[in-house]
């Protein structure tokens, strides 16, 4: 038994050369099941009966003479029986509520690698599947535990440490998107839902969340910063109601910034404006303003909608946070 020491706390067993499911099980477990937090890892052969397993100890996708956890059987309409990841198990009956959402598209791809054989290729077989490019794109994970296997060859408990790092990483990014969809719910929505007001956004992908809501512009401020961006997800480009191209930085948005006294340009100007046309703002994330603008985040609202050429009467309850 590779790892095997005296040890006052609880052993966590899985199969030598552990496979996804098997280090993802062992992350789960050492993260959300009760006791297991400072567990000893201890790999054994794939068919150990799990002789010496005390009442603290717990095994993951390995059976160890019926001790063990291992995915639940499932029986298809098809008549076909597959067996689901350790990985769902753990995450299922153990992660918080939120945890459980933030962690999904790693739980599916993990259960789908596990129990079929191929997640990729079962999900590019399902043409139908509205999560599959989701899944896919949050989820390249097999590639990089084939990489480090060849990295660090014959250390699995080395691989097993990269992997917890990997997996934590992984389940701040899914708390974000949590966060962020909460977040998303505060916009003020205006013009049917296609133009939102967002103040003191504090995580990156609440714009993306509106943007699959079918936000089109977004006006935003935080702190000193105050600008408008265009959604990218449209590759087509979104049409004004004069049949003009969109852009964060139309000719009437502007004519905002020179009436209330303030500039358009690079360096030294009030404002910038993006050449591709999808940001258009007085500072951002990656410069800061250093001083507050005088244009009123409500006029680029309302001009925006004009532009747009949509109602707009304001939806939801999403908080204005006192802005004119």
């Amino acid at each position: 038994m590779a790892g095997r020491e005296f040890h006052h706390g609880p052993y966590l067993y899985t199969h030598e050369d552990p496979d996804i499911d098997a280090v993802s099980s062992l992350w789960g477990s050492v993260r959300f099941v009760p006791g297991m937090k400072d567990a000893r890892i201890i790999l054994v052969s794939g068919n150990w009966d799990g002789i010496g397993m005390r009442d603290c100890d717990m095994a993951v996708d390995v059976r160890a003479g019926g001790r063990g956890i291992k995915g639940e059987l499932e029986t298809l309409p098809d008549g076909k029986a597959i067996i689901h990841s350790s990985f769902k198990y753990i995450i299922d009956h153990y992660a918080p509520e939120d945890d459980r959402k933030a962690l999904l598209p790693w739980v599916r791809f993990i259960d789908l690698q596990d129990s079929r054989g191929s997640a990729v290729g079962e999900l590019v077989r399902s043409t139908n599947d509205p999560d599959a490019m989701w899944i896919l794109s949050m989820s390249t994970f097999s590639a990089v535990l084939a990489a480090l296997k060849l990295v660090h060859g014959k250390s699995s408990l080395v691989v097993i440490q990269r992997v917890f790092e990997i997996f934590d990483g992984f389940l701040e990014i899914g708390r974000g998107n949590v966060r962020a969809e909460k977040e998303a719910d505060q916009a003020q929505l205006f013009g049917g839902g296609q133009v939102a007001l967002v103040t003191d956004k504090k995580e990156v992908r609440t714009d993306h969340v509106l943007w699959e809501r079918g936000v089109v512009a977004i006006v935003f401020v935080e702190g000193n910063n105050i600008g408008v961006l265009r959604t990218r997800h449209d590759r087509g480009g979104v049409l004004c109601n004069d049949g003009s191209l969109f852009s964060a930085s139309h000719p009437r948005l502007l004519e905002i910034i020179s009436k209330a006294g303030e500039t358009v340009g690079d360096f030294s100007a009030d404002w910038f404006a993006h050449p591709s046309g999808f940001l258009f703002c007085h500072g951002s994330r990656k410069a800061m303003a250093k001083y507050p603008s005088k244009v009123s985040p409500m006029d680029l609202v309302h001009t925006l909608v004009e532009l747009l050429g949509i109602p707009e009467e304001p939806e939801g309850d999403g908080p204005i946070c006192g802005l004119d």
